[in-house]
């Protein structure tokens, strides 16, 4: 019977991708290699967090993942001082970031172990920014709990930001993240005297920039993708089966990205390289840094009826921006890059999953269900937002 159902049905979890606004899901099994095999998964999950991590690793307020604020340096940069109550010397903005994402993943098997697989996720991102603190106020550090009363209306420093086109609008609403086109291959074997099979998957393609890009004059707005970059991505997954219920399971992928001209804001040599606020703006060739997961898992498969369990460990990593400005008199290229918005970012994340496997011996379709939880172990400069949900995947298997 386990035979049976595992002919039509292997996978488990949804791909998504890597970044710095929440932990990514699992990855993706080896694909199974079944001539003409459709699958289709839709993954719902979501999370919320007051918290980041910042330069260090340690837990910061959600908006100080590059630094706090230095007013004092603003006001020089600028030539217009920028006064707030108290004449605090550094601040930091108190916020809230909510996720909701739906990854659809199609996968269509060909023959002689080929497939494609076409990813495409909605986002729902929200930061609701409501006030600053001083970093010497008894809230300058990050907690679960604090008092608002020490709390200044971020509208104290609209009339600044006004100034270099920078507005507190804060970010809300749908759109699309990034979509991806792979073209895969998979090769199963399972002539072996000690183990059920070694299955492995290598696949490529292109990285379409359809997500919703940051707007350079929304001080709060955060890219849904890769900021409107093209990428060739590349993946490698290999699985070992034993006892006919355990398996372990690798994975590694990455993301090269073309090189490309964007206006940005950019700081010049006068302004600190910490914080959110940037006053420098203007147009520069830039290359994103590659980013990569690499990850590993013991699965118990099947162990119960259609029930499955999955531990998973991974590490990903986004490396540091290449910015070369045009305007190299107004900017100065080493300044520029020592921005901490273009320093790398990374986590180390904890996967757990439970699925049912709803199909049935024999059967040409077969569905599947799952719950998920990814945990934010380790971080550097990204939102800590831990997500869990759900999924729903579907088989059909058209050789009849």
């Amino acid at each position: 019977v386990l035979i049976g159902l595992l002919s039509l049905t292997s996978t488990i979890g949804s791909f998504n991708r890597s970044f710095f606004y929440r932990t990514s899901s699992f990855w993706d099994e080896p694909r199974f290699v079944k001539s003409w095999l459709s699958t289709l998964d839709i993954q719902l999950l979501g999370g919320s967090s007051h918290r980041g991590r910042n330069c260090d690793g340690r837990r910061c307020n959600l908006t100080s993942l590059y630094g706090s604020e230095n007013i004092v340096a603003l006001s020089q940069a600028s030539g217009k001082p920028l006064i707030l109550p108290g004449n605090p010397q550094r601040i930091e903005f108190k916020a809230v970031a909510d996720v909701f994402e739906a990854d659809f993943n199609l996968y269509q098997n060909f023959t002689r172990g080929f497939f494609g697989h076409f990813h495409f996720p909605m986002v729902i991102l929200r930061v609701f920014p409501s006030g600053f603190v001083s970093t010497n106020s008894p809230n300058g550090s990050p907690c679960k709990h604090y008092t608002p009363a020490w709390e200044q209306p971020v509208s104290l420093l609209a009339p600044f930001l006004h100034e270099f086109d920078l507005s507190l609008k804060r970010t809300d609403g749908a759109a699309a993240s990034d979509s991806t086109l792979f073209l895969g291959w998979s090769y199963s074997y399972d002539d072996t005297c000690y183990l059920d099979f070694i299955d492995t998957t290598i696949k490529t393609g292109v990285l379409f920039p359809t997500g919703k890009k940051a707007k350079s004059g929304e001080l709060f707005s955060i890219p849904y993708g890769y900021n409107g970059h093209w990428a060739i991505p590349l993946s490698f997954d290999l699985s070992v089966g034993a006892y006919d219920w355990l398996t372990f399971g690798y994975h590694a992928d990455a993301l090269f990205f073309i090189k490309k001209m964007e206006y940005l804001r950019m700081r010049t040599e006068k302004e600190a390289a910490t914080g959110l606020i940037v006053l420098g703006k203007g147009m520069a060739d830039v290359r994103y840094g590659t980013v990569w997961r690499m990850g590993t898992y013991a699965k118990a498969d099947h162990f119960y009826n259609g029930m499955s369990l999955l531990l998973g460990f991974s590490y990903e990593q986004k490396n540091a921006d290449c910015v070369e400005p045009c305007d190299s008199a107004h900017f100065n290229l080493e300044h520029v890059n020592k921005d901490q918005r273009f320093q790398k970012w990374a986590r180390s994340i904890v996967h757990f999953l439970f699925e049912y496997d709803l199909t049935r011996c024999n059967s040409k379709t077969g569905a599947r269900i799952g719950v998920f939880y990814d945990l934010e172990m380790t971080g550097l400069r990204v939102f800590n937002i831990n997500t869990g949900g759900g999924y729903l995947g579907l088989d059909v298997n058209w050789c009849f």
